[in-house]
């Protein structure tokens, strides 16, 4: 969460998945909370996404951060299950199953070199080589 946060990645997620689209309809606390966590939880998928990205650039002998570093699962659409935003016995306020299309190449990148270059900087403090 820390990550996510230090990132900016919900309001990423919220684009690519629009998980918060209509939670103002919603009536229970419930509805929302679970909306918010299903959020998190793919914000969770991006960071860890941006991650692999940095790992991938530091295995190999490249100066910059390019789009073949970006880690593959990254790349491709993603499916959407069923998530039910509707309230108890109305399912037709649900999303339905298909594909959610990827993030660019560039929010992958760009995030991970960002990164890399905080922890090359002694007086950055955000992303430390520890974190």
């Amino acid at each position: 969460d820390d990550m996510v946060e230090r990132l900016g990645l919900r309001d990423p997620a919220e684009k690519r998945w629009g998980i918060l689209e209509g939670i103002d309809g919603l009536t229970s606390a419930a509805a929302k909370r679970k909306a918010q966590t299903q959020l998190q939880k793919k914000a969770r998928v991006e960071a860890r996404y941006i991650l692999k990205t940095l790992a991938n650039f530091l295995w190999s002998d490249d100066e910059f951060v390019n789009d073949l570093h970006v880690f593959w699962k990254a790349k491709v659409p993603a499916e959407r299950g069923r998530t039910s935003t509707a309230s108890a016995g109305s399912r037709s306020r649900g999303r339905q199953e298909g594909e959610v299309q990827p993030l660019p190449c560039s929010f992958y990148r760009d995030h991970a070199q960002r990164i890399f270059d905080s922890m090359c900087d002694p007086a950055d403090a955000a992303f430390t080589q520890s974190s």
